[in-house]
């Protein structure tokens, strides 16, 4: 295989969650390449995270690590899917099932095709495997499937972490799915 590591950024940040009460979430915001590019460089570096904006400020000073600003709020991101699970499993494993399920609509896309995304994420379990691309678990499978999805994209993922407080989705994967504003005509 071949990857071409200058490839662009798609301008779109996505943000997937599971939960055991209801599955899997998921959502995306549209950001330009730049801030993309720049999110993308704190990706699974250790003790970095992303918050989005309206993120207490009395929880950024208890956690370890630098927190980045976003500068998106709730509102911003839109949501792809909200699906009840179907079996029980292992919060980690639903974590991964979320991530699949998003790579899956990632490459329903032509136009996300060779591009490299950013996906935030709060399972820092899954952020760890997927970034050694290993597990002693059964996240093993899981990692598999992954990588065999990004491969055929050609896609490269960048992995942030951000604080379940403060992930966009996790309203998905609780079933609390958010309509887009219709705007009206006339």
């Amino acid at each position: 295989w071949k990857v071409d590591l200058t490839g662009r950024y798609y301008p779109m940040v996505s943000a997937t969650d599971a939960s055991v009460e209801f599955g899997f979430g998921a959502c995306y915001a549209h950001l330009p390449e730049g801030l993309v590019r720049r999110l993308a460089r704190v990706a699974e570096k250790q003790g970095f995270y992303a918050t989005l904006d309206g993120f207490p400020l009395d929880l950024v000073g208890s956690r370890l690590g630098t927190a980045h600003n976003l500068g998106l709020s709730h509102d911003d991101f839109v949501d792809i899917f909200s699906i009840r699970r179907k079996y029980g499993a292992h919060i980690n494993v639903l974590e991964g099932d979320a991530f699949l399920m998003w790579l899956r609509w990632v490459l329903r896309s032509r136009n996300r095709h060779c591009t490299k995304l950013v996906v935030l994420v709060d399972s820092a379990v899954w952020a760890g495997a997927a970034a050694k691309g290993r597990s002693s678990t059964q996240l093993n499978r899981l990692l598999r499937k992954a990588s065999a999805l990004e491969m055929a994209g050609d896609l490269q993922v960048n992995i942030v972490i951000v604080p379940s407080e403060s992930n966009p989705s996790d309203a998905a994967s609780r079933g609390c799915r958010r309509v887009p504003e219709r705007k009206i005509k006339g």
